[in-house]
């Protein structure tokens, strides 16, 4: 029943993690984050606390600590779904410090992992896509970067591919974040 108590303890305070970062009060995420930390009941709970911790440092810009947590979580664990979280998470440090083709290395190196746990059409996928655009785009490599832009839509849109051409989507159809 100890258990029982301590499961709904750690989802309850992930879920307010969840919330707070979605709310933008990264620094109450991350103290949600710490106060379930030590009661976690298995590696893996472990390494996504860690990968969630990580997420929450970046969004705070604060690339040391996102990376430090990192680390940890990807020695603790090699879930395909947490690996490819933290590839997608090392892959926007480097984006946000500018250093596009390490960046884009990370989220092409994410893209299976993402692929194996959520599929080829997935908005997971889509956002790699998208952020491979960024990183083109950064080094202006313009061509490359529409080819992934179209990828992106292709990928979210499967049934609609011969809408992602020159023409523009119906913006009604996409997902702000994509």
């Amino acid at each position: 029943e100890k258990i029982n108590d301590l499961r709904n303890v750690i989802a309850a305070y992930s879920n307010l993690a969840i919330v707070k970062r979605s709310l933008g009060d990264f620094e109450k995420a991350i103290d949600y984050l710490n106060l379930i930390l030590d009661k976690s009941l298995s590696q893996k709970l472990s390494a996504k606390i860690y990968s969630d911790l990580a997420e929450n440092y970046l969004l705070l810009n604060d690339s040391d600590n996102a990376n430090k947590f990192l680390k940890i979580s990807n020695s603790i664990s090699k879930d395909s779904k947490i690996l490819g979280k933290n590839y997608q998470t090392q892959g926007n440090i480097n984006l946000s410090n500018r250093k596009f083709e390490e960046a884009e290395n990370y989220f092409i190196k994410a893209m299976p992992l993402v692929k194996e746990v959520y599929g080829n059409n997935n908005r997971e996928l889509g956002k790699l896509y998208n952020k491979v655009a960024q990183c083109k785009m950064g080094v202006a490599l313009y061509k490359e970067a529409i080819l992934n832009y179209r990828l992106a839509l292709k990928t979210i849109l499967p049934k609609n591919n011969e809408l992602v051409g020159d023409d523009m989507v119906n913006k009604n159809s996409l997902y702000p974040e994509n």
